[in-house]
């Protein structure tokens, strides 16, 4: 008698817990929570910080057209650091520079030399035999899903 009193307790427990819980939204609702799995062995989709928290700037292109002295200069303008990681700059004629694992501190600079050379925490070398930039030429700069974060007019 016990053991049909234990188990309907326990019974009805489970009744009321599985009518109250809600359970994790699907992946196919789209509203899974940023930083979650879905149980379906699928990756989350990696998001970016809004437009305003992704501040960085090309503060200007030295030497353009001296493959020596070629070098673009980004800014980081916002509070946070920024990683960039798998961000690119572009020519629009299918030159671009992918950048390795870095983090940009707030108010950091990185310079990306258009020549050959070892790379440092501070400078970054595109190993190009010749110059990329020349007046007139737009530089844009692409995270790594590809959107524009800024766009820069070679003076």
């Amino acid at each position: 008698m016990l053991n049909v009193l234990v188990s309907a307790g326990v019974t009805l427990l489970v009744l009321r817990i599985d009518r109250t819980w809600n359970p994790p939204p699907s992946p196919a609702s789209g509203n899974l929570p940023v930083g979650t799995f879905s149980n379906q062995g699928a990756l989350p989709t990696p998001t970016l910080p809004s437009a305003d928290a992704v501040l960085i700037e090309v503060e200007n292109v030295y030497g353009s057209g001296d493959l020596e002295h070629e070098m673009v200069v980004l800014r980081r303008l916002g509070e946070n650091d920024l990683s960039l990681s798998g961000w690119q700059i572009k020519d629009g004629q299918g030159n671009a520079f992918t950048f390795p694992d870095l983090t940009l501190y707030k108010g950091g600079k990185i310079e990306v030399y258009t020549r050959a050379g070892d790379n440092t925490i501070a400078s970054l070398y595109w190993g190009r035999t010749r110059p990329v930039w020349q007046s007139g030429k737009v530089l844009l700069l692409v995270d790594y899903l590809g959107n524009e974060r800024a766009r820069f007019q070679v003076k």
